[in-house]
């Protein structure tokens, strides 16, 4: 191999570093001529768990010189913390751990900004995430964002820019904001895929109902886009909503039903309601509770990974997943 051009060496190793970081941290302890030859790609895609590692990876991209922090997919979680139930923090350290954990991860962000396509945030500790904007700092190569862990309107409303994302996917319960078209406007002006998943009811889903209304109205060129606030709509090629496992409540029920109106009244094809999830067996419904964070950890994960290499991940939805679409006199509609 070292007789290989380091050049073709270099495509090939970039090729290989596509999966949570295991692989450029094992070309760097093969040889002096893999590790310096490697180093460019050593950080193409990484996967950070935990808090512990989240510090690490902060000081880490540091020590490099910005040439080397070239970060093209980052995942990152708490997960450390579901794997180890018993570590509790006291209320009054909780302020300064979570403080910690959003300056290491703007800290990340920022240094890796130029280069980040796609990211992956998964945080099952919910009090975090509502702490920090959507995007603490600005990202002008992201072209993908999931964002699992309850953002508030507050999140939508501090969050700095990205204007090259084409996909963001709000992955778990949270509150979107009442002026949600002009936050993903001023978000996301490029925007051209949106999923929001574990939808509840309309006092947690802003002004989303009123979003799909305008955005089916300008798909079927029934109305025409009145602003900046509406003319990015006309570009989304894809909307998917996914709900929350059954819940009880009135508002819930409302939800539900407006949205199967929108989605049955959809003549484009790009809006798709997705099925209602089951609710575990012996999971009381909660309002505002995710379910099955181990679950969603994994899912997301592998999502994540298969976007890397080209793969649909949170994406692939085939009408099998679809709500079935009924006519005026109740007859089942064929969905493409």
């Amino acid at each position: 191999m070292d007789r290989c051009p380091p050049e073709i060496c270099l495509e090939i190793f970039g090729f290989a570093c596509t999966d949570d970081g295991y692989t450029g941290r094992s070309l760097s302890l093969v040889s002096t001529f893999f590790h310096d030859t490697s180093q460019p790609v050593q950080l193409q895609s990484v996967a950070v768990y935990g808090a512990n590692q989240m510090h690490a990876f902060a000081f880490f991209l540091r020590s490099r010189p910005p040439h080397l922090r070239k970060v093209r997919h980052l995942f990152i979680t708490d997960r450390e913390r579901v794997e180890h139930p018993q570590e509790h923090i006291d209320e009054e350290d909780a302020d300064e751990f979570f403080d910690n954990m959003h300056f290491f991860l703007t800290s990340i962000l920022a240094d890796i900004s130029p280069t980040l396509q796609t990211l992956m945030l998964n945080f099952c500790v919910n009090y975090f995430i509502t702490e920090v904007p959507l995007l603490p700092v600005e990202l002008p190569a992201l072209t993908e964002l999931t964002v699992h862990g309850g953002p508030i309107e507050e999140s939508f409303l501090r969050s700095s820019q990205a204007k090259s994302l084409k996909r963001l996917h709000i992955a778990s319960h949270c509150q979107l904001p009442s002026n949600l078209s002009s936050c993903l406007s001023y978000i996301a002006p490029s925007l051209t895929h949106l999923r929001i998943s574990g939808v509840y009811g309309s006092g947690d889903c802003g002004d989303l109902q009123e979003m799909l209304h305008t955005a089916t109205s300008i798909w079927s060129k029934r109305a025409h886009p009145d602003g900046e606030d509406q003319s990015w709509i006309a570009g989304l090629c894809k909307v998917i909503i996914g709900r929350s496992p059954p819940w009880s409540g009135a508002d819930y029920k409302e939800t539900t039903r407006v949205l199967t109106r929108l989605y049955e009244n959809d003549t484009s094809g790009r809006l798709a309601v997705l099925k209602i999830p089951p609710r575990p067996f012996g999971q009381r419904a909660q309002r505002g509770i995710d379910f099955d964070s181990d679950g969603m950890f994994f899912i997301a994960r592998r999502h994540w990974l298969q976007r890397i290499i080209g793969g649909e991940g949170c994406w692939g939805i085939g009408k099998e997943h679809c709500e079935q679409k009924r006519d005026r006199w109740g007859g089942i509609v064929d969905v493409q």
